[in-house]
């Protein structure tokens, strides 16, 4: 498996663990009165769906290894397009029944625990050349916040 594959891999199981903590004291009721925890859990399955979507590409024996890699990206396409008919209850059981059986697929067939430390964050070393204030900083890791100012930052 290419490193890239490995990558996409990484990704998707990193957002279905970040979705697992979004849940895992919240009942469905309190999850779609929660506006934040819906917009948490849709934006996690976003990268889930672009990040198989990708790895299906590099890799096309990817879908027949992790038989419910078509079905994320489905959901993916849903939230993104079709966000005004997403269906509350139905992300929330894809989030608690369908991710343990899509986290165990990718595991096994993809042969990862989590993301190798070192393929989280593709960051370039900074150029002192183009931008002299990044001189003394060290790239961020996966765990800082993006954060940052001016007009660049989200």
């Amino acid at each position: 498996m290419s490193p890239e594959v490995v990558e996409r891999l990484g990704h998707a199981l990193d957002s279905i663990d970040a979705i697992a903590g979004f849940i895992d004291r919240v009942d469905v009721l309190a999850y779609t009165d929660s506006r934040l925890h819906r917009r948490a859990v849709e934006r996690e399955f976003e990268i889930i769906g672009e990040a198989l979507s990708i790895a299906a590409r590099l890799d096309q024996t990817l879908e027949g290894r992790i038989p419910d890699l078509r079905n994320a990206i489905k959901l993916r396409h849903r939230v993104i397009h079709g966000y005004e008919t997403v269906d509350d209850t139905i992300v929330w059981t894809a989030a608690k029944e369908d991710l343990p059986r899509l986290r165990a697929q990718n595991r096994c067939r993809g042969r990862l625990r989590s993301t190798p430390p070192f393929i989280r964050w593709r960051t370039r070393p900074p150029d002192p050349e183009s931008d002299p204030s990044t001189s003394a900083q060290s790239p961020r890791t996966n765990d800082e916040p993006r954060g940052g100012s001016g007009a660049g930052s989200l």
